[in-house]
């Protein structure tokens, strides 16, 4: 069916108003932002930027993990003994990057570390020499046992390496990490090596868990 002559009209004076209504490229209103700001502003930081930090990412992971030194009790020790540890030669190697987009921020980050840990036992608490001993009225033959159990708790130490291999941004939980055993200093009769070792490993992966997460 034909259409009516006013109908045509209409539509002729409405496309007609809407072209005058377009702006021409460099005619626009002012309000209209369709260009560079030329002071280079990111308003509301509503634009993608990005922000290298590997240098700053690294350097405080490398002081969080150094300075952790985490410590447990040592169970059936011949003496009141604890296990403490810590992290040497701590190596993070990889990428941390910031991003901002719509006022929101954002770390991406690769990074794999590499450190040794060194497991020693320590005396909660001595109780003094033969002076102290005979003070509390303890016989030669205990002031002896204890002196001796005090002296294999102190004696020996472990070490090994431990290493994230992969620990990224888009991963909810701390990739799984490998830890070795690589030297062993002999301790006392009196205290189990691989109950320090297990203690150790405890230890030490909570620590570097809790570090990264």
């Amino acid at each position: 069916r034909p259409s009516s002559p006013s109908g045509s009209l209409i539509a002729s004076r409405a496309k007609q108003s809407a072209r005058q209504a377009m702006a021409k490229f460099g005619e626009g209103d002012e309000r209209w932002i369709v260009r560079d700001r030329e002071d280079g502003t990111n308003v509301n930081s509503w634009h993608w930027t990005n922000k290298d930090m590997t240098r700053t990412g690294i350097d405080s992971l490398k002081r969080a993990l150094s300075e952790l030194a985490p410590t447990d009790e040592l169970p059936d020790a011949p003496a009141a003994a604890h296990v403490r540890t810590r992290l040497e030669d701590v190596t993070v190697d990889g990428s941390v990057e910031a991003l901002n987009r719509k006022g929101r921020q954002f770390l991406i980050y690769e990074l794999e570390i590499h450190a040794k840990w060194v497991a020693t036992v320590e005396l909660v608490s001595e109780a003094g020499g033969a002076e102290a001993g005979a003070a509390a009225g303890e016989d030669d033959e205990a002031l002896a046992r204890r002196l001796q159990a005090e002296e294999d708790v102190r004696a020996g130490e472990l070490s090994g390496t431990i290493a994230v291999p992969e620990w990224t941004h888009d991963e909810e939980d701390c990739a799984p990490l490998d830890f070795t055993v690589t030297r062993t200093k002999p301790f006392g009769d009196g205290v189990n090596a691989d109950a320090v070792r297990v203690c150790a490993r405890r230890l030490v992966e909570r620590a570097v868990i809790g570090a990264l997460t």
